[in-house]
């Protein structure tokens, strides 16, 4: 059975999600995970992001805020070349559901015409999302929503070190995003 599908995350490893991932002033975050994509103290750490006040996560996760984040271009790259092979293209992220139209206009707006119609002619991304108010950590949330397609997936590129070190596991091939991307030595 050919592996067909290529399982991406959004938020840090297609899209730079930098800008808006700052700590409000007066917001503390308790955090274990602090790792190399963090790079400041008042940076949100995405993997205890469920933990945030929701006003706080309403406006880090606005829809406007997320429309400007700029692409990761070699990873977009990679991405549009998984399109180009033919692979089934998928999302998981844990971004909410109300944010997937928000990320397919961020995929057209970042894909060539070339690309987005070979997309629209396969049927379109999937992209898995969490619920409104699922409050679990995202590798949680992650592993969960791709489960079913587990024994399909080729390859998954994310930049969470616990997605990875679970979906290798269990005999997935699994990338660290977007480090992945580059060539060795840079």
């Amino acid at each position: 059975m050919r592996k067909h599908i290529r399982i991406y995350d959004f938020d840090r490893t297609l899209s730079d999600p930098t800008h808006r991932l700052v700590l409000p002033e007066g917001v503390s975050q308790d955090c274990e995970h602090r790792g190399p994509t963090d790079f400041e103290s008042n940076t949100i750490c995405e993997s205890c992001f469920h933990a945030l006040p929701e006003e706080v996560i309403q406006t880090v996760m606005h829809p406007e805020a997320v429309a400007k984040d700029p692409p990761i271009d070699v990873a977009l790259l990679h991405f549009s070349l998984s399109i180009d092979n033919g692979y089934d293209v998928q999302i998981v992220t844990a971004r909410r559901k109300s944010l997937v139209f928000a990320t397919m206009a961020w995929l057209r707006r970042h894909l060539s015409a070339g690309r987005r119609q070979a997309i629209i002619e396969r049927g379109g991304i999937t992209i898995h999302a969490r619920n409104e108010d699922d409050r679990r950590p995202s590798h949680v949330v992650k592993i969960e929503a791709a489960r079913h397609l587990l024994p399909f997936v080729g390859a998954w590129y994310d930049d969470d070190p616990k997605v990875i070190e679970e979906l290798v596991a269990v005999g997935v091939p699994a990338y660290l995003a977007p480090h992945c991307f580059f060539p060795q030595g840079v």
